[in-house]
């Protein structure tokens, strides 16, 4: 049928994110830094979320297009906030849709585009599954789970490091710095929820380019705690999702430390580790801080 569908123009979209909670419906996700149309099906094309746009990368256009479908968004909405463990290495599908058209579930390994019509390239791209590789790799000597690459950058070590002096040297003149780096792998994609230095821990979850602007990063931020570092634009936005709410079910968390850049695609850091949250079911105090581009860390409001 021929109806009004949200469009989205890539070239214009910058993947900040901001227009995912302003769609009621959750038809809008960050798949590979752009904002895609999870399934059109879900979209209402009444545009709500148009205006929430600061590029002007969304419109709404008439084509063909699957009936709008309520039942399908209540069913998303729930497969995305469901019970801890949902989508954990399950391969958990979304629902499905008119058709065998099938939702970007959670867990999935990423999506594709699909381009149709006219504009620009992908400008009425919309989620499609991809499965999941193989499974498999087995499990480390701490119990924890191994790539089935066996790649040397992802097993699990706890890094024993000597008491240090309680006092703070912010002034980079006063002696050598010093690494509170405690544990590695630290990438969000590489950690295993099962690791044991996530147990109990205060655990900080920080954008890629956090420690690069801070430079006061391991005695502020990191010192006391786990860390987990990844790319709220860039990077697979679900499968962090999943993969913290893995970490936050299995460990009994201190509290959670978010620590992101203040531009806009950054804060889409914070609404993962919300939907990590919500999706684990744990209650625990969230906070989150916001390093300036030359090095300042503001604020601290609650994220959960």
């Amino acid at each position: 049928m021929k109806r009004l569908v949200i469009n989205i123009d890539e070239d214009k979209c910058t993947g900040c994110g901001i227009c995912v909670p302003g769609c009621a419906e959750s038809a809008l996700q960050i798949v590979d830094g752009k904002a895609r149309l999870v399934s059109a099906a879900l979209c209402d094309g009444m545009g709500a979320c148009i205006e929430q746009c600061p590029e002007g990368a969304l419109t709404v256009e008439e084509r063909e297009a699957e009936e709008f479908d309520p039942e399908a968004v209540e069913a998303w909405q729930r497969a995305q906030e469901g019970p801890a463990g949902v989508g954990l290495a399950s391969g958990l599908a979304g629902p499905e849709v008119a058709g065998d058209a099938r939702l970007y579930p959670p867990g999935t390994a990423g999506v594709a585009g699909e381009a149709s019509g006219s504009g620009p390239a992908g400008a009425h791209a919309e989620a499609r599954e991809i499965p999941r590789g193989p499974e498999g790799g087995g499990v480390d000597a701490t119990g924890a789970e191994v790539l089935p690459c066996g790649c040397p950058s992802a097993a699990a070590r706890v890094i024993e490091r000597e008491p240090l002096p309680t006092t703070r040297g912010l002034d980079p003149g006063h002696g050598p710095a010093v690494s509170h780096l405690a544990h590695w792998p630290v990438q969000l994609a590489l950690v295993s929820p099962k690791a044991p230095f996530f147990r109990g821990a205060e655990l900080l979850v920080a954008a890629d380019c956090v420690p690069f602007a801070c430079a006061d990063f391991h005695q502020a931020l990191l010192r006391g705690r786990a860390l987990v570092v990844g790319c709220p634009k860039l990077d697979d936005a679900e499968a962090y999702v999943e993969k913290l709410a893995g970490i936050i079910a299995l460990n009994d968390l201190a509290g959670i430390t978010i620590a992101h850049m203040e531009v806009g695609c950054c804060y889409g850091l914070e609404r993962i580790v919300r939907a990590a949250v919500a999706r684990a079911g744990a209650k625990l105090p969230v906070r989150s801080l916001v390093v300036t581009v030359d090095g300042m860390v503001e604020g601290e409001e609650a994220a959960g």
